[in-house]
Order: structure tokens, then sequence, then C-alpha cells
């Protein structure tokens, strides 16, 4: 078999197994090729929107007839990507209310204030000064942010923070409902409305409160799990609905080459793609995909309370050797290894979901989370700003170097905090 038109992750699937799920890429104008041979062996394949890509399912006997047409350019694994969680799992929730479970006082006032850790996104998008462009009348108007995600459904479009923001949803996996909440944590973050929550009186706001919301769900169950042929879909679809930014707070295994980070570079300018690094810090190249891609804006978690990269963000440098992340953002959690993450980021989320329910035992549509995940929103919507402001040119095909080479004038770039935390005035001079 040519093992150079298939990845170290697709061989390590196909032998030994009954078959593979994979992503077929096709030589140009091959496609059609490529379908009508899998339809000979009775293979069901799904041609990937307008990509050159195709998902199926391969049986091992096929396995090396189909990679070995001529028409095929690589065979990459479907792999299985994943909201980012932070180890131990629930753990990313504040410690206070952890002891409502039994482990430690309780009292339910806990249930009627704002617990030491949790950072409200009201102050969490000043990290980035974006009160200051608010100040001078920039808030994401005219923007459209992809949320490529876990939510896509209407109960998670009439969120109070996100009925006027949602302009389009569709959905790319087989799950018809929203289980876990994570796309709505995420989408408040980047662009949710000022909101009070209740019973707190927690006021919220996201980083661009005038932003539009583009929803694609391409992660389904309650735990945020998907393919990438879904991702890579979702991504698509958000694009041709006009989406100018691409937020995905979500990660998988890196493959070289990669599905997702072959998607974004044909498909550079069309859109500023997004993405978290990961939460399998604190060890060195611990990123996820498509975080390593050279055209993406990576996004490591800083926490507000220590000042420093929290210890869960993962670091690079990628496979290639490329210094990662590029940024960093309030993401929670805290420096010290081995801690338990008691800084939290509290903004809406769907309603009735999991970590609705489960995050902090109140179940009202708000609740505080760590993670790159809500790291990635907050860069998300802060370039929604500098988009509606022009500060990053004219030309969408520079618009991502153009946010890197400010960035770089700043200060050295690590593989801990990329080039540090962006701020306003950094862009704005003047």
């Amino acid at each position: 078999m040519n093992f150079a038109k298939t990845t170290e992750l697709f061989r390590r699937s196909a032998f030994g197994s009954v078959g593979v799920p994979a992503i077929i890429r096709c030589k140009a104008f091959t496609r059609e090729d490529i379908i009508a041979e899998l339809s000979y062996l009775k293979i069901p394949g799904s041609p990937l929107r307008r990509t050159r890509m195709i998902s199926a399912w391969i049986p091992r006997f096929a396995v090396r007839r189909i990679v070995e047409l001529p028409q095929v350019e690589m065979v990459y694994l479907d792999a299985i990507a994943r909201i980012p969680e932070i180890k131990h799992g629930f753990e990313l929730f504040n410690f206070q209310l952890r002891r409502s479970l039994g482990f430690g006082d309780w009292t339910p006032d806990m249930l009627f204030e704002q617990m030491d850790g949790w950072i409200s996104t009201m102050e969490s998008r000043d990290a980035l000064e974006a009160n200051l462009a608010e100040s001078a009348g920039i808030t994401g108007r005219g923007v459209k942010i992809g949320i490529v995600d876990t939510e896509a459904s209407e109960r998670y479009a009439q969120h109070p923070q996100l009925q006027s923001a949602v302009v389009a949803r569709a959905n790319f996996t087989p799950s018809p409902t929203d289980e876990n909440g994570h796309g709505g944590h995420c989408s408040t973050i980047a662009a949710g409305r000022r909101a009070v929550s209740i019973p707190n009186k927690i006021e919220v706001k996201g980083v661009a409160p005038s932003a539009s919301i583009i929803a694609a769900k391409c992660l389904a169950t309650p735990m945020g799990v998907g393919q990438t042929s879904w991702i890579v879909n979702a991504m698509d679809w958000a694009i041709e609905q006009g989406a100018d930014i691409i937020s995905m707070s979500l990660g998988g295994p890196i493959q070289s080459p990669d599905p997702q980070v072959d998607f974004i570079a044909e498909h550079r300018g069309e859109a500023i793609f997004v993405a978290a690094a990961g939460n399998e810090g604190p060890g060195s190249a611990t990123l996820s995909s498509p975080g390593h891609s050279p055209d993406v804006i990576s996004v490591g978690s800083l926490s507000l309370i220590d000042g420093q990269v929290s210890s869960f963000s993962s670091r690079g440098p990628a496979p290639d050797g490329t210094i990662k992340p590029d940024v960093i953002a309030p993401g929670g959690g805290r420096e010290t290894s081995g801690s338990v993450p008691d800084e939290n980021i509290y903004s809406g989320i769907t309603f009735g979901t999991l970590l609705d329910r489960e995050a902090d035992k109140i179940g009202n549509g708000y609740t505080a989370i760590a993670g790159t995940s809500m790291s990635t929103p907050h860069i998300s919507g802060f370039l929604a700003l500098l988009l509606e402001a022009g500060l990053l040119g004219n030309d969408p095909m520079k618009y991502t170097d153009v946010f890197k080479s400010i960035m770089m004038a700043q200060r050295a770039k690590t593989n801990s905090m990329g080039w540090g935390m962006p701020k306003w005035s950094m862009y704005a001079k003047g």
C-alpha cells in the first residue's frame, strides 16, 4: 500500500480492525470517480460540502484498493474530536459549589451570590479592554462569528444573551438535540448581549455584544464529541453563511497531514480561524488539532487571579516546531499545577443542558466554567471589534497575519503564552 497517501493515525486504525472511518481527499475534479468506486464496492460515501473530501467507513478488505486509486490524493482518519476537558472532569467547576455535594460546609447563600473565583464576562472582557472599544462606539456591529461547537437548537437561540444575536444555525451531527451546553457558553462569551442572571444578579456581557452568531453544531452527546468530517462540514457551512470569524473551542488528535489544517489553508482569507490550544497542560507539545495550524490563531488560557498561564492550558511547540499558542485570554483555572481550578468564567449557557444542570446546581441558564474553550471566544469577540473598526486592514487574506504581527511587536513568543494577551490599546493607537 502507498503509505505516502495515508496518515499514521489512519494506518494504525486500519490494521488489525474490521474497518476504519476515513476522510478521502481527491485530486481536482475527481470526487465523483471516487464516489462511483465506493458505490461499486457497496461502501456509502458522503461528499463533504464544497471540498474535495469524502467521508466513508472503509472495510479492511477495501483499504488498499481505495488508497491506491490514482484519483486519491490522501486518506486521513476521520478522527474523533471533543470539547477540551480539564482533567478530573467536573473539577473545572467552582470548588465552593462542589461543597454542596458534601465536600465541606455549604449554605443556600452560595446559590444567590457571586462566589470567589467566578469571573463574570463583564469583568473578563475588560481584560482585553473591550470597555475602551465600546466607549469608542465599537461593539462588533456588522461582524459575524461562526461558533463551531455543540449547540444549534431553537432553545439555544432563545437564550436572553443570544435572542438577537443568532442569525443562522445548522446541525451537522446525527443528534437532533443540544445536550452539552458548551457552545452556548462560548457564544455568550464572544457576542452575548448584556444580561443579569437570576437568582445571582450577576451582570454578564460578551466581548462583542453587537456581533452576530452563526451556530454550527458539529459535536454531540452530553460529553461533546464528534467526527472530524462533521467539523469540516460545519466550518464550510459557516463560511458559506458569511462568517467573518470561525471560533472553535474543540480539539482532536493531530494528523500529518491533517484534514482540518488542509481545509483551513484552502479557505484562508474567507474567514479568520480561531481555535483552542487545548487543556492538556502543563506539559510541552500538548496541543490539539486544529490549534496547531499555522493559519489558525490558537488560544491558551490565562488566570486573571494569578496573572499567569493556567496550569491546564496546552503548550507548544506544534509538531513542526512552530511556537504555539499564539495568544492567551481569560479562561479561568489557576497557575499552580495540580490545584483545583477554582477560577471560572461566568456567562450564559443553553438552558437544560448537562453543563447548565451540573456546573452550579442551579440550572438557570448561566454558569461558571474554566478552560481554553472560554479563552477562544474571548479572542473571537476581540477580533470582531478589530474588524468593525477596520484595524486589521482591507485585505482578508492578511487579517490573521496583521493580528499576529501587532502581537509580535509587543513581546517575544513562548510555548506557554504565545505573544501574551491582546488589548484594544495595542491596535487602536492614536
